[in-house]
This record gives C-alpha cells, sequence and structure tokens, in this order.
C-alpha cells in the first residue's frame, strides 16, 4: 500500500489554489494586489503539495475507500464551496485525476458554479 501523504497534500494545495481563485473572482473582477491575501495559504502549501507529484499515480491505483473519505475531507476542509456541490465536485475531480479521462467534467461544474454567482467580466 503505497498511502496517500502526497495525495493529500496536493488535494489541499489544489484546494486552496481553487478557493483562493474563487474568492477573488467573486465580484467578477481581479485586482493582484486586493487579492494577494486570498493565494498565501496556496502558496505556503505549495513546495509539499507539489514536490512529490510524481508519486500521486501510484497511490491512487491504491486508494481504499477509507482513504478516498479521507482526500475529500481533506478537500471539503480547505474548499469552501456549498456542501451540496462537493461531493460532485470531489467525485468529478477524483474521476479525472485517477482516470486521466480527457473530458473535464471539473470545467463543467466550475461553470455552473460560476453562473450561479452571477459572475460577469470587468467592464
Amino acid at each position: 500500500m503505497a498511502g496517500i501523504k502526497e495525495s493529500k497534500e496536493f488535494v489541499i494545495f489544489a484546494a486552496l489554489l481553487l478557493d483562493a481563485g474563487f474568492e477573488a473572482f467573486a465580484d467578477g473582477r481581479f485586482d493582484p494586489l486586493q487579492e494577494f491575501a486570498l493565494f498565501i495559504p496556496a502558496i505556503i502549501s505549495a513546495p509539499s503539495g507539489i514536490a512529490g507529484i510524481a508519486e500521486i499515480p501510484a497511490e491512487a491505483a491504491d486508494y481504499d475507500e477509507a482513504e478516498m473519505i479521507e482526500l475529500q475531507e481533506a478537500f471539503d476542509d480547505n474548499f469552501n464551496i456549498p456542501q451540496q456541490d462537493v461531493e460532485e465536485f470531489a467525485q468529478d475531480t477524483f474521476g479525472v485525476f485517477i482516470t486521466g479521462q480527457t473530458s473535464l467534467s471539473v470545467l463543467g461544474w466550475a461553470q455552473k458554479w460560476i453562473l450561479s454567482r452571477r459572475i460577469t467580466k470587468k467592464s
């Protein structure tokens, strides 16, 4: 069993980065000077989140149900989206990540999330 250490660190980094990105664009605009602070947690977790990325496929090959739940909980704890969307997003994300499928349903979820908040381009 390969464990999930690297997977979990990557999931946390990805969740923090996504959370910061969605929060930064929540008003439809992005101002790097004002929004930078939102990305600090992701920046801090980046070295550990990316360092072992090559080991993740081996870990993913042996995920059991408890490990999947632990990864989902790590994601849930670091990505502040409505609870009803967490499971759908996590399943889509893991589906893309584990199977390597090319149809990125995560993008469809992100589009739905953005549209539900009526984010528009800066005028």
